[in-house]
């Protein structure tokens, strides 16, 4: 009998491990399918000409809705000095936070946001109230009743870093690591949205600025695809041609 009750405590605990196990494998097919679902929301904007605000708007409250309780934000580092951030969008935080955080240094020690952008790496605080990293801003942010932040760097397809994506709560706490792969997938989303709207911005300049050449030298362009059988020409060309 009792060798019989030690091997049902034990099919027990392994039936309820595997069911653990089985729940935590479900939660994360079902934050993955969100994750898909919010993703295509986010590239139907940017092919929409959203202004990259609202689709880094779109990426934060949906990772809000996946983490209850989470104020998110993503940051911009200034592609040309390299050394300044600047909120692009963070939705459910205090407006008034989000005014001073324009051209912000960055550093090893300039909080979680300035921390990740110079490092290139994920940076927790835990408790704002006691970490060495907000000495500086520790009263002004505690104000907003914000109490721990993560930070984690957006890069582009270089590696390269474009600025930061939070994770604030107004309590202290430290991540999950299920909380952290979030924020490195939030942020990998958000440099696919950076990346995309700046090259689609590269592309609309350059043709104006085709275009400008076109109408200032007289000049039209013609393309031929014999493949398709297609032949088209540019409106200044048609226009150089008198066509109508």
């Amino acid at each position: 009998v009792i060798a019989a009750s030690g091997w049902l405590a034990f099919g027990w605990l392994t039936t309820s491990r595997r069911l653990k196990d089985s729940l935590r494998e479900l939660a994360d097919l079902a934050n993955s399918s969100q994750v898909i679902e919010e993703e295509r929301q986010m590239l139907e904007l940017i092919a929409d000409g959203a202004p990259l605000e609202k689709v880094l708007s779109t990426l934060n409250l949906a990772i809000e809705r996946l983490s209850p309780g989470a104020m998110c934000s993503v940051m911009l580092l200034d592609q040309e000095t390299g050394k300044y951030l600047t909120a692009a969008a963070g939705p459910s935080l205090p407006p008034e936070y989000l005014k001073v955080l324009v051209n912000l240094e960055i550093g090893p020690e300039m909080g979680a946001c300035g921390s990740a952008a110079y490092r290139n790496e994920t940076v927790v605080v835990s408790d704002v109230a006691t970490d060495p990293k907000f000495a500086q801003a520790r009263d002004f942010i505690l104000g907003h009743g914000l109490r721990s932040c993560w930070s984690q760097p957006v890069r582009d397809s270089r590696n390269r870093v474009l600025g930061t994506f939070a994770i604030y709560h107004a309590y202290a706490a430290t991540p999950r690591p299920e909380e952290l792969r979030m924020a490195r997938v939030a942020a990998q989303l958000a440099g696919n949205a950076i990346e995309r709207t700046h090259a689609q911005k590269a592309i609309t300049e350059a043709r104006n600025r085709l275009s400008l050449a076109e109408r200032v030298a007289r000049f039209g362009i013609w393309e031929a695809d014999f493949v398709r059988g297609s032949f088209e020409i540019s409106g200044q060309l048609a226009r150089l041609m008198q066509i109508r």
